[in-house]
């Protein structure tokens, strides 16, 4: 975070028509510290923070500069920026848009989530490598997150991180006993919450309704892959069967009465147009 008492300093003094020497003689340091405050070269000494808070009739964190809801907006600004960057063009440690977002918000974890994912390749077929050399940094990311992050889908992404890390240290049998600890697809916390509402409450069938579409898209993924990744089956085989399967979903989604086709179909898709680009490497 950018500390801006300094400028705000400047900006309050101004407007009370003050000199530097004149507010140094009301806090009782030198003319030379108020100019290195608004200077940025030096900050106060944080118990005359409150006072000089006071003074200007600010909060301490509008004298800081903090304002937690144009962080957030920021914060949301960057992610989605990240997030529309397409994955060739990401995922190699040399993004300068989530590098520079890490040092300026060090304490948050969802940037903290996509800086070590793009330093490692992504999040899935890590070079192992890669994983060892940034080890010791993963694995404190980790820690931390694992101790004072709030999001399970966060605490879950580098769980399984550390895991690979483990495992590309030679200790698969302490990875695997990480990955032992995830709950199943049916014990899932949104699983779980179709038993804790009452059948017929809207709180119920909002639920059902979300894990149904989770669960359509799962199996889209799960189906294309099954298909992409099947070494039993020759390049032209491959096609075929992906174009039966596409054939069916297009000819089904619409359907009122089957409208869950709808996000298995937009997974399938979406999944074999990001393998496209390296078609080549697995078929």
């Amino acid at each position: 975070m950018r500390i801006l008492i300094g400028e705000n300093i400047k900006r309050m003094r101004k407007s009370k028509n003050i000199t530097q020497e004149q507010l140094a003689n009301i806090f009782n340091v030198s003319t030379v510290a108020v100019c290195k405050w608004e200077s940025g070269e030096t900050y106060p000494d944080i118990t005359l923070v409150p006072e000089i808070a006071y003074y200007f009739n600010m909060t301490i964190d509008e004298l800081l500069g903090y304002d937690e809801s144009k962080m957030e907006e920021d914060i949301i600004k960057i992610i989605n920026e990240y997030d529309a960057i397409p994955n060739k063009d990401k995922y190699n440690g040399n993004c300068s848009l989530i590098n520079e977002a890490r040092l300026k918000y060090p304490h948050d974890y969802r940037i903290a989530e996509r800086y070590i994912f793009d330093k490692v390749g992504g999040y899935a077929d890590n070079d192992p490598k890669v994983l060892v050399e940034n080890g010791s940094e993963i694995l404190k990311i980790c820690s931390d997150i694992k101790n004072n992050c709030k999001d399970i889908k966060i605490k879950l992404n580098l769980l399984t991180l550390e895991a690979k890390v483990l495992d590309a240290l030679g200790k698969r049998e302490e990875a695997l006993e990480i990955l032992d600890d995830f709950p199943s697809l049916y014990h899932s916390s949104n699983q779980r919450k179709e038993q804790f509402y009452n059948k017929g409450t809207k709180e119920y069938y909002q639920v059902l309704v979300d894990n149904l579409d989770e669960v359509a898209r799962l199996f889209g993924d799960k189906l294309a892959k099954s298909v992409i990744y099947n070494d039993a089956l020759s390049k032209n085989e491959k096609d075929e069967k992906l174009q039966v399967i596409k054939d069916f979903l297009y000819s089904v989604k619409n359907n009122k009465n089957l409208e869950v086709f709808k996000g298995i179909e937009e997974q399938f898709l979406g999944r074999i147009k990001l393998k496209k680009e390296c078609w080549i490497h697995f078929l």
